[in-house]
């Protein structure tokens, strides 16, 4: 009996430990910001998926926000921090489109435990295409959020190898200071990094051949109107601040 026990035991170590091994690490970067803890080796944090990690952030690190900013990438390099005498958060995203506006608005007010005073909305002509419909690669507001609220879903990721994988990157970029396009402080806050001349010209006529294709060819708006009319009726104790990003 004991020669038996003692063989469950070692089993069950073998498998323990590997898992404890994964989970103490994508605890400790924490590249989902499913936690709120902050140290030198999670200091720099890789954007691959913004609608997943802010979500996630916006969900277990509540704070009484009474200001939330909206839109594409531009306007994700908006610090929050700057809105002297507000506390606002950053829930911009990449590609961003009209169609996402009103569920990712209110599930951040469900999460905010209140309406917001202010939301601030970047609109660009990326957004109000019609026709990009077909180029935005990411999956509808409700996977994410409905991804985020099911049960268990920050202790889950612990155990994702996928997650790991995030985690080492972002461990050796802050123990080796390595320079991305851009990278996330633990404060929701982007940071462009510095880039050499020619990798900027690259990007350069990489994006204006993209847009000049795919985007802004037989452009058509959508309804901007419609969708604001149903923000203003969703939200009817708050205020908004619609401006244009650069194009």
């Amino acid at each position: 009996m004991k020669k038996y026990r003692n063989w469950i035991i070692a089993v069950l170590f073998i498998i323990l430990l590997p898992l404890s091994c994964i989970a103490g690490i994508n605890y400790y970067i924490d590249p989902l910001w499913n936690f709120n803890h902050s140290n030198q080796y999670n200091s720099i944090q890789i954007a691959f998926d913004e609608r997943q990690q802010k979500s996630g952030h916006l969900a277990f690190n509540r704070q009484p926000y009474d200001t939330l900013i909206m839109g594409s990438s531009r306007v994700t390099y908006i610090n929050q921090g700057d809105f002297t005498g507000y506390n606002a958060y950053n829930y911009a995203v990449n590609n961003m489109l009209l169609s996402e506006y009103r569920q990712y608005a209110d599930y951040a007010r469900r999460q905010n435990g209140k309406d917001f005073d202010y939301i601030i909305i970047g609109l660009d002509f990326f957004a109000a295409n019609e026709n990009v419909r077909d180029l935005n690669q990411f999956e509808p507001p409700l996977h994410y959020i409905q991804m985020v609220e099911a049960i268990g879903y920050r202790y889950k990721t612990l155990l994702s190898l996928d997650v790991l994988a995030y985690s080492q990157e972002n461990y050796n970029l802050a123990r080796e200071q390595i320079l991305q396009q851009f990278t996330y402080d633990r404060n929701n806050v982007k940071r462009l990094d510095h880039i050499s001349d020619e990798e900027k010209q690259g990007l350069i006529y990489n994006n204006l051949d993209w847009y000049g294709r795919q985007v802004y060819t037989g452009f058509k708006y959508g309804p901007v109107r419609e969708t604001f009319q149903l923000l203003r009726e969703d939200h009817p104790h708050t205020h908004f601040i619609v401006f244009t990003t650069p194009v």
